[in-house]
């Protein structure tokens, strides 16, 4: 796990690996460099991120990031179908960590640096009843290596000026 005051020095290199991960769907508006170092640096401003990154030698491969959603977030708020209970009353109490991100160097895919670097973060979920993340629905090697990870589908929640995604989560009480 990198401290935040690292994570905040290479932010321009996590982006570059951002635009290499994403160069297919790079639109100038919300898959843009610029539209992720916005986000990415709110929720540096907001939440007590965890990141975890990979590299070979100097160069940065793989990043991941999450961080603990606070009681009375407005995280579920475009969730299209309905919330459970148990979900929503753990998001109340502050007991849901929010996957934010995971970025992959496209030429070093599939080689276990993605479940590395979800290992390392997952590994910082203390004391959380759920984590939620948002995986694009026609990513189906994601969405399907998320449910082999746990994972279930919740639905479906729309970012405003942006994608639809598949809401997911994972139960993490018995862990």
């Amino acid at each position: 796990m990198l401290a935040p005051d690292e994570v905040r020095r290479r932010r321009e290199e996590f982006a570059d690996l951002y635009e290499a991960a994403y160069a297919d769907r790079l639109d100038g508006g919300f898959f843009s460099r610029r539209s992720f170092l916005g986000w990415f640096t709110r929720h540096l401003d907001t939440y007590d991120v965890g990141l975890a990154a990979a590299s070979d030698g100097d160069r940065l491969v793989g990043w991941m990031y999450g961080f603990r959603l606070p009681g009375g977030t407005s995280w579920w708020d475009n969730l299209e179908e309905s919330l459970p209970d148990e979900v929503a009353a753990s998001t109340a109490a502050g007991r849901v960590h929010a996957f934010a991100e995971i970025v992959v160097d496209p030429s070093l895919r599939r080689r276990g640096i993605a479940r590395r670097l979800y290992a390392a973060v997952r590994a910082t979920w203390t004391e959380a009843d759920f984590a939620s993340l948002g995986v694009l629905p026609d990513n189906h090697a994601a969405v399907a290596a998320y449910a082999s990870w746990g994972w279930r589908q919740l639905g479906h929640f729309q970012i405003p000026r942006g994608p639809r995604f598949v809401a997911m989560v994972l139960d993490l009480r018995a862990d």
